[in-house]
């Protein structure tokens, strides 16, 4: 269970960097958590220490072997670990036994848009309190599914958290449609984690 995986691939470990739990980030290094497991976008919880300026959860993973995404690609790191010997070691990962290989390219736009999609479904169906199934691109989601100015609050929010981004309230306004907020996000994912916000301050 340390290290078991969200539907889009974040550990316990990403899931406190993300939350700002300097003591729980300790607990989980102490425990045996993987410093540098990928999610489904390939961000290590260093990523998200950095993201979000807490220079503090920084340090604390980069003395334990922490490393950013960049480097999971240079070293040949184990797509499921990030153990950045894995290919010294081609036919299992030494550190989880993983024979799924190194992250050998950054995330395919593919699988970026498979992501986006299945969180943002997931949010709009939540708030409009509909079926994820009937989420079609092509719904406003005002006249379509009803949401008001609270409901349309939650999505950028839940894309925060699940997605690691910071979205603006500007970037938001013309973004009307389901399709809208796909291509938005998809946009914005694709830039990470070389283009991260630094409206809080870098740790980097």
């Amino acid at each position: 269970m340390l290290n078991v995986r969200d539907s889009i691939g974040r550990t316990p470990l990403r899931w406190a960097a993300q939350a700002g739990q300097l003591e729980a980030v300790q607990a989980l290094l102490d425990a045996g958590a993987w410093p540098n497991a990928p999610d489904a976008l390939v961000h290590t919880p260093l990523d998200t220490a950095v993201r979000t300026g807490r220079r503090d959860l920084a340090d604390l993973l980069r003395r334990h072997g922490a490393i950013r995404s960049e480097e999971l690609y240079r070293t040949g790191a184990c797509c499921r670990c990030g153990n950045p010997v894995v290919e010294e070691a081609p036919n299992a990962c030494p550190c989880c036994g993983s024979t799924a290989g190194a992250v050998s390219s950054r995330a395919s736009l593919d699988n970026v848009r498979a992501v986006v999609i299945q969180r943002l479904h997931a949010s709009v169906a939540d708030w409009a309190r509909v079926n994820v199934e009937s989420i079609e691109p092509g719904q406003d989601l005002i006249n379509d599914l009803g949401m008001d100015s609270l409901d349309l609050v939650g999505i950028p929010l839940d894309m925060e958290n699940d997605l690691g981004l910071e979205i603006p309230d500007s970037d938001t306004d013309g973004l009307r449609t389901v399709g809208d907020w796909t291509e938005y996000l998809v946009g914005r994912v694709w830039g990470q984690p070389e283009d991260l916000p630094a409206s809080r301050g870098r740790a980097d």
